[in-house]
């Protein structure tokens, strides 16, 4: 518990995880701000613009397959 002590001798603006009951099962997230849009920044070399761009791409074709592929989850009690 030496977390919970360092914040209430520092202050913080996150929530406590002790906030939450035991059943909590999630929690979403909202950010203000999640870093820079790809569409104002500046690139400074090659290897930023191919690091993107297998990203995206990586991104693109998981969503073609997960279209393209039918995937059923079955539990262990509906296999046949």
């Amino acid at each position: 518990m030496c977390i919970i002590y360092l914040l209430m001798q520092t202050g913080s603006e996150n929530d406590s995880p002790t906030m939450f009951m035991e059943d909590q099962l999630y929690i979403i997230l909202v950010l203000t701000h999640g870093g820079y849009s790809l569409e104002s920044y500046v690139f400074t070399n090659a290897e930023q613009s191919h690091s993107i761009l297998i990203q995206v791409l990586s991104l693109y074709f998981l969503y073609f397959a997960s279209v393209c592929i039918p995937f059923s989850h079955q539990t262990e009690e509906h296999k046949t």
